[in-house]
């Protein structure tokens, strides 16, 4: 599965959680350092149930149709953390609920 589409099918999944407010890829992938064996790392902004965390880990683990891994980090935990100014730094918003 190529790059794009990775992103369009968490997008698309990140659609079915009302309490997701946006998605951000950062990391190699968001700076563009990334080898082919590079993960997925993706922040997620949102008041989201422990129960929908853990569906959505399924989900990357197990559904996502690539070998690629993709971690999940959920702001909610991180807030005032070296790695949210990383984010806010470097991080490319590939999914905004408020956009169509």
């Amino acid at each position: 599965m190529k790059h794009d589409s990775i992103l369009s099918a968490l997008a698309q999944t990140f659609r079915r959680y009302p309490a997701i407010e946006r998605a951000v890829l950062f990391g190699s992938r968001a700076r563009g350092d990334h080898r082919e064996q590079s993960d997925y790392d993706v922040a997620i902004y949102g008041a989201l149930p422990t129960s929908d965390k853990t569906a959505l880990r399924i989900f990357c683990a197990e559904d996502l149709p690539t070998l690629h891994k993709v971690d999940l980090i959920f702001m909610s935990e991180q807030d005032g953390t070296p790695i949210a100014e990383s984010i806010q730094r470097e991080g490319i918003i590939f999914y905004d609920k408020d956009r169509k």
